[in-house]
């Protein structure tokens, strides 16, 4: 028992920290304009202008990213949650957690308010959350 509340406080502070990380990387930038950020509401549309740029590494990049980025919010907060969270539930975090961020963005005007950040990020969360689901119930298996 003791071991399992030590081991959830570490999981907290990682939690902290990666979220600061997260919003540092994601909102708060050396810039801001309030109100002066943009939308895009046509998904995977930016994907598209790059791809026929020729820019195809730079639209891997930003959608593998996108994903990536967040795979560790559904991994930490099922780490930290003292009861087993449903998929739907991390699926509701996941998007709640990206359109703050997103609307952020378009408020400070330090981003593309986009919505397949919406949809990766949301991705990236729940792909987070069966990771460690996978992990955990393997090692309660054996």
């Amino acid at each position: 028992m003791k071991y399992k509340h030590l081991s959830r406080t570490i999981f907290y502070i990682i939690f902290i920290i990666y979220i600061i990380l997260l919003l540092k990387i994601t909102v708060f930038r050396y810039y801001f304009s309030l109100f002066g950020g943009s939308i895009n509401i046509y998904p995977f549309i930016g994907y598209l202008y790059l791809i026929d740029a020729n820019r195809y590494f730079y639209a891997i990049y930003l959608l593998v990213g996108n994903i990536i980025c967040f795979i560790p919010f559904g991994m930490l907060t099922s780490l930290i949650s003292k009861k087993k969270i449903s998929f739907s539930k991390m699926l509701v975090w996941g998007f709640i957690l990206s359109l703050a961020i997103e609307a952020t963005q378009y408020i400070l005007g330090t981003g593309i308010s986009e919505i397949d950040d919406l949809i990766l990020n949301t991705v990236g969360v729940l792909l987070g959350y069966l990771i460690i689901n996978k992990l955990i119930y393997r090692s309660q298996k054996q």
